[in-house]
């Protein structure tokens, strides 16, 4: 999978005083994916019994991608390792599963993980 990240800003983004990281997400597609139980704790059943994950973090080590120095108007293409799931493996699903994807900008050092505009459980 990639990750586009683009400065949108009019200043240079340094990633040295920030410390931003990229992490990303895959859930199973509905009508609304609530944060952040669908991205990184529910779990379906499976075909034959027993349970799948519907969802998890994707990056790498679970830390997340460190975003570098960035000009206005810069931009990064992250590539991130994804093995899909097997529709198969999904009870009711035997031929096609559809999933969503999500990428956050956090700042860990900062209260809340460095997102300023606080964050919502329903993201459509």
């Amino acid at each position: 999978m990639q990750v586009r990240v683009r400065n949108v800003g009019c200043a240079d983004y340094n990633a040295a005083t920030t410390n931003a990281l990229l992490r990303a997400y895959w859930t199973l597609a509905s009508t609304g994916e609530h944060w952040s139980t669908d991205w990184t704790t529910s779990e379906v059943g499976r075909s034959g019994g027993g349970l799948l994950p519907a969802g998890g973090e994707i990056t790498p080590h679970y830390y997340g991608i460190y975003i570098p120095d960035m000009p206005p108007g810069g931009q990064e293409v992250f590539d991130i390792p994804w093995l899909p799931v097997d529709p198969t493996e999904y009870l009711g699903s035997p031929t096609n599963v559809d999933v969503c994807f999500l990428g956050r900008i956090v700042e860990p050092l900062q209260p809340d993980s460095g997102i300023y505009g606080g964050e919502t459980t329903y993201i459509s």
